[in-house]
């Protein structure tokens, strides 16, 4: 699906062989064990959820620093989806040059 962009179709014969896989991959018991400890549940730590909590200082460069980028101020939400739109145009421009 990914090398022909999206471009055929799925059966429900290829459904459970992609399911199988994906599974086979991730449901391990080192990944659940994993996931247990990184959400702080085994070994209990409240810590690890409360520490998502707490705003830390984002180090923002000065504005003096040249930089090669379009938008300015990459703190401002208005440069920010300026900033996704321009990626989400050079995206597509790619595959459509790729395309033809």
């Amino acid at each position: 699906m990914d090398k022909c962009q999206g471009l055929t179709g799925i059966t429900k014969r290829d459904i459970y062989g992609m399911f199988r896989r994906a599974w086979d991959a991730s449901f391990k018991s080192s990944t659940i064990l994993k996931a247990f400890e990184v959400t702080g549940l085994s070994p209990f730590n409240t810590c690890v959820i409360l520490d998502r909590f707490n705003s830390k200082d984002i180090e923002r460069p000065s504005s003096s620093k040249s930089s090669s980028s379009v938008v300015d101020n990459i703190y401002n939400k208005r440069s920010q989806k300026l900033s996704q739109t321009i990626h989400s145009i050079s995206a597509r421009n790619n595959l459509l040059q790729h395309e033809n």
